[in-house]
Protein backbone atom coordinates (compact mmCIF):
# COMPACT_ATOMS: atom_id res chain seq x y z
CA UNK A 1 0.00 0.00 0.00
CA UNK A 2 1.72 3.58 -1.05
CA UNK A 3 1.66 5.90 1.91
CA UNK A 4 -1.41 8.06 -0.59
CA UNK A 5 -3.99 5.22 0.28
CA UNK A 6 -2.37 5.25 3.89
CA UNK A 7 -3.03 9.32 4.52
CA UNK A 8 -6.42 8.93 2.53
CA UNK A 9 -7.88 6.23 4.77
CA UNK A 10 -6.46 8.23 7.59
CA UNK A 11 -7.93 11.40 6.87
CA UNK A 12 -11.35 9.35 6.25
CA UNK A 13 -11.35 7.73 9.37
CA UNK A 14 -10.76 11.36 11.63
CA UNK A 15 -14.03 12.90 9.49
CA UNK A 16 -16.49 9.68 10.18
CA UNK A 17 -14.63 9.70 13.47
CA UNK A 18 -15.81 13.57 14.25
CA UNK A 19 -19.13 13.28 12.46
CA UNK A 20 -20.51 10.80 14.76
CA UNK A 21 -18.62 12.63 17.96
CA UNK A 22 -21.52 15.85 16.84
CA UNK A 23 -24.35 13.28 16.19
CA UNK A 24 -23.66 12.20 20.00
CA UNK A 25 -23.26 15.64 21.36
CA UNK A 26 -26.43 16.73 19.47
CA UNK A 27 -28.17 14.11 20.98
CA UNK A 28 -26.98 14.55 24.37
CA UNK A 29 -30.51 15.51 26.41
CA UNK A 30 -31.20 18.13 28.98
CA UNK A 31 -32.93 18.82 32.38
CA UNK A 32 -35.77 20.36 31.92
CA UNK A 33 -37.03 23.14 34.16
CA UNK A 34 -38.63 22.43 36.95
CA UNK A 35 -42.54 23.73 37.87
CA UNK A 36 -41.39 26.24 39.94
CA UNK A 37 -39.61 27.42 37.41
CA UNK A 38 -42.24 27.68 35.55
CA UNK A 39 -44.66 29.58 37.67
CA UNK A 40 -45.96 26.46 38.83
CA UNK A 41 -46.02 27.05 42.50
CA UNK A 42 -49.27 26.37 44.05
CA UNK A 43 -51.06 23.87 45.21
CA UNK A 44 -54.83 22.64 44.38
CA UNK A 45 -56.11 23.66 48.14
CA UNK A 46 -54.62 27.48 47.44
CA UNK A 47 -57.10 28.23 44.17
CA UNK A 48 -60.37 27.67 45.11
CA UNK A 49 -62.73 29.29 42.98
CA UNK A 50 -60.17 30.67 40.32
CA UNK A 51 -58.58 29.97 37.28
CA UNK A 52 -56.25 26.95 37.15
CA UNK A 53 -53.48 24.89 35.12
CA UNK A 54 -52.11 22.16 36.15
CA UNK A 55 -48.00 21.73 35.64
CA UNK A 56 -47.56 19.15 33.11
CA UNK A 57 -44.25 17.65 34.43
CA UNK A 58 -46.30 17.19 38.07
CA UNK A 59 -49.62 17.54 38.24
CA UNK A 60 -50.31 18.27 41.70
CA UNK A 61 -48.20 21.66 41.05
CA UNK A 62 -50.60 24.44 39.40
CA UNK A 63 -50.57 28.04 38.73
CA UNK A 64 -53.79 29.72 39.73
CA UNK A 65 -55.49 33.61 39.34
CA UNK A 66 -58.15 35.76 38.50
CA UNK A 67 -61.31 36.77 40.03
CA UNK A 68 -62.45 33.69 42.94
CA UNK A 69 -66.27 33.04 42.09
CA UNK A 70 -68.37 34.92 43.36
CA UNK A 71 -72.01 34.01 42.32
CA UNK A 72 -73.99 32.41 44.57
CA UNK A 73 -76.77 31.38 42.08
CA UNK A 74 -76.98 27.20 41.74
CA UNK A 75 -79.27 28.07 38.72
CA UNK A 76 -79.93 30.61 35.90
CA UNK A 77 -82.08 33.14 36.03
CA UNK A 78 -85.75 32.48 35.31
CA UNK A 79 -85.94 32.30 31.54
CA UNK A 80 -82.52 32.09 30.90
CA UNK A 81 -80.71 29.94 29.12
CA UNK A 82 -76.97 31.27 28.76
CA UNK A 83 -75.48 33.33 31.82
CA UNK A 84 -71.85 33.88 32.91
CA UNK A 85 -70.77 31.28 35.33
CA UNK A 86 -68.19 30.03 38.05
CA UNK A 87 -66.92 26.67 39.21
CA UNK A 88 -66.27 26.22 43.30
CA UNK A 89 -66.14 22.97 45.28
CA UNK A 90 -67.34 21.24 42.36
CA UNK A 91 -70.19 23.18 41.89
CA UNK A 92 -71.60 25.43 39.29
CA UNK A 93 -72.62 28.82 39.99
CA UNK A 94 -74.42 31.42 37.86
CA UNK A 95 -74.85 35.11 37.41
CA UNK A 96 -77.51 37.63 37.86
CA UNK A 97 -77.26 38.60 34.30
CA UNK A 98 -78.80 36.66 31.54
CA UNK A 99 -77.35 36.68 27.80
CA UNK A 100 -79.72 34.76 26.08
CA UNK A 101 -83.98 33.59 26.99
CA UNK A 102 -85.69 30.83 26.14
CA UNK A 103 -88.42 31.26 24.03
CA UNK A 104 -91.57 32.92 25.65
CA UNK A 105 -89.37 34.83 27.32
CA UNK A 106 -87.62 38.65 26.23
CA UNK A 107 -84.71 39.84 27.15
CA UNK A 108 -84.73 43.43 28.66
CA UNK A 109 -82.06 46.25 29.07
CA UNK A 110 -81.27 44.80 32.60
CA UNK A 111 -79.97 41.29 31.64
CA UNK A 112 -83.22 40.03 33.19
CA UNK A 113 -85.99 37.65 31.16
CA UNK A 114 -89.59 38.78 31.01
CA UNK A 115 -91.95 36.46 30.69
CA UNK A 116 -94.02 37.28 27.13
CA UNK A 117 -95.94 34.14 27.20
CA UNK A 118 -98.61 34.18 30.03
CA UNK A 119 -101.35 31.98 28.39
CA UNK A 120 -102.10 29.11 31.27
CA UNK A 121 -104.69 26.85 29.89
CA UNK A 122 -103.22 23.81 28.11
CA UNK A 123 -105.79 22.74 26.13
CA UNK A 124 -108.18 23.91 23.14
CA UNK A 125 -111.09 22.05 24.76
CA UNK A 126 -114.86 23.88 23.49
CA UNK A 127 -112.67 26.99 22.46
CA UNK A 128 -114.11 28.03 19.23
CA UNK A 129 -111.43 30.74 18.83
CA UNK A 130 -108.06 30.97 20.17
CA UNK A 131 -104.26 32.21 20.57
CA UNK A 132 -101.60 30.36 21.92
CA UNK A 133 -97.65 30.76 22.95
CA UNK A 134 -94.53 28.32 23.38
CA UNK A 135 -92.86 28.98 26.84
CA UNK A 136 -89.30 27.28 26.85
CA UNK A 137 -87.70 25.86 29.95
CA UNK A 138 -84.56 23.77 30.58
CA UNK A 139 -87.31 20.63 30.29
CA UNK A 140 -88.85 21.77 27.27
CA UNK A 141 -91.04 23.52 25.32
CA UNK A 142 -95.16 23.69 26.58
CA UNK A 143 -97.53 25.19 24.26
CA UNK A 144 -100.36 27.40 26.47
CA UNK A 145 -103.33 29.13 25.04
CA UNK A 146 -106.03 31.25 25.85
CA UNK A 147 -109.24 31.06 24.39
CA UNK A 148 -111.21 34.07 22.63
CA UNK A 149 -115.04 32.63 22.31
CA UNK A 150 -116.37 29.47 22.85
CA UNK A 151 -118.48 26.72 21.48
CA UNK A 152 -122.50 26.98 22.44
CA UNK A 153 -123.73 26.17 26.01
CA UNK A 154 -119.76 26.69 27.47
CA UNK A 155 -118.37 30.44 28.49
CA UNK A 156 -114.73 31.63 29.17
CA UNK A 157 -113.05 32.15 32.06
CA UNK A 158 -109.55 33.50 32.70
CA UNK A 159 -108.62 31.71 28.95
CA UNK A 160 -110.42 28.68 29.03
CA UNK A 161 -113.85 27.74 28.20
CA UNK A 162 -116.23 26.11 31.08
CA UNK A 163 -120.22 24.37 31.25
CA UNK A 164 -122.65 26.82 31.63
CA UNK A 165 -124.58 24.37 33.73
CA UNK A 166 -121.80 22.28 36.06
CA UNK A 167 -123.28 19.29 37.53
CA UNK A 168 -120.18 18.08 38.87
CA UNK A 169 -119.93 19.49 42.34
CA UNK A 170 -122.30 22.61 42.73
CA UNK A 171 -125.46 23.38 41.56
CA UNK A 172 -125.72 25.53 37.79
CA UNK A 173 -127.01 29.09 37.79
CA UNK A 174 -130.29 29.68 36.45
CA UNK A 175 -131.29 32.15 33.71
CA UNK A 176 -134.39 33.45 35.57
CA UNK A 177 -134.95 36.75 37.39
CA UNK A 178 -131.47 37.52 39.64
CA UNK A 179 -131.22 36.22 42.15
CA UNK A 180 -132.11 39.41 45.49
CA UNK A 181 -129.33 39.67 48.47
CA UNK A 182 -131.69 38.59 50.96
CA UNK A 183 -132.92 35.29 48.34
CA UNK A 184 -128.96 34.69 48.11
CA UNK A 185 -128.43 35.21 51.84
CA UNK A 186 -131.52 32.04 52.41
CA UNK A 187 -129.15 29.71 49.85
CA UNK A 188 -126.04 31.00 51.55
CA UNK A 189 -126.79 31.19 55.32
CA UNK A 190 -124.19 34.28 55.18
CA UNK A 191 -125.20 37.91 55.91
CA UNK A 192 -123.03 39.74 53.33
CA UNK A 193 -123.53 38.24 50.27
CA UNK A 194 -123.42 39.22 46.22
CA UNK A 195 -125.32 38.58 43.22
CA UNK A 196 -123.39 38.05 40.33
CA UNK A 197 -124.01 37.60 36.35
CA UNK A 198 -122.69 36.43 33.50
CA UNK A 199 -123.59 35.51 29.58
CA UNK A 200 -123.65 32.49 27.95
CA UNK A 201 -125.09 31.50 24.95
CA UNK A 202 -127.25 34.77 24.39
CA UNK A 203 -128.51 34.16 27.89
CA UNK A 204 -127.76 35.91 31.18
CA UNK A 205 -127.02 33.64 34.32
CA UNK A 206 -127.14 34.73 37.93
CA UNK A 207 -125.59 33.24 40.98
CA UNK A 208 -125.34 33.85 44.40
CA UNK A 209 -121.14 33.22 45.02
CA UNK A 210 -118.02 33.68 42.79
CA UNK A 211 -116.58 30.62 42.12
CA UNK A 212 -112.90 29.96 42.00
CA UNK A 213 -113.72 28.56 38.51
CA UNK A 214 -116.94 27.89 37.72
CA UNK A 215 -119.95 30.76 38.50
CA UNK A 216 -122.60 28.35 40.16
CA UNK A 217 -124.26 27.87 43.32
CA UNK A 218 -122.26 26.06 46.16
Amino acid sequence: MNNKKIIAGAIGGLWVTAFLTDVVQAQTCINPPSCDALGYKQKESECSGQHMLRCPLDMTAVFCGGTACSYTNLSKPVGCSLADNCENGGKTYYGDICFKCYEGYDLNSNGKCQQVCDYSATSTSHCSSYNSCVLESASGKQEYYYCNSCDSGYFQSGGSCYSCLNGNSCTGPVSASPYSEEECRDILHEEDVNVYSFSCGGKTYYYCREGADLPCLM
